[in-house]
């Protein structure tokens, strides 16, 4: 499988790798990728009508990476674009 380092790809240092890191794995193209996480804190399930569109203070190369977000009570939660990330 390969790995892709998020904090990289968002412009931070890399991870350290160790038993407490976080690998979600992803299908994209008949392919499995992990994305190596800092933490995972839950697990959302969205419906389609609630996500909106990105903030536009959301921009630049980091901004490419996201195409939505869902509000919640404890914050926001972001949807990456996947073929953007690899």
């Amino acid at each position: 499988v390969t790995i892709v380092d998020l904090r990289v790809k968002f412009g931070l240092p890399p991870l350290e790798l160790d038993e407490d890191r976080c690998i979600v794995v992803v299908r994209w193209s008949e392919e499995s990728i992990g994305l190596l996480a800092d933490r995972i804190q839950d697990i959302v399930v969205a419906d389609a009508a609630d996500i909106l569109d990105p903030p536009a203070n959301i921009c630049g190369v980091t901004g490419a990476f996201f195409s939505g977000i869902y509000p919640m009570e404890q914050g926001l939660v972001a949807f990456m674009r996947l073929p953007e990330l690899l």
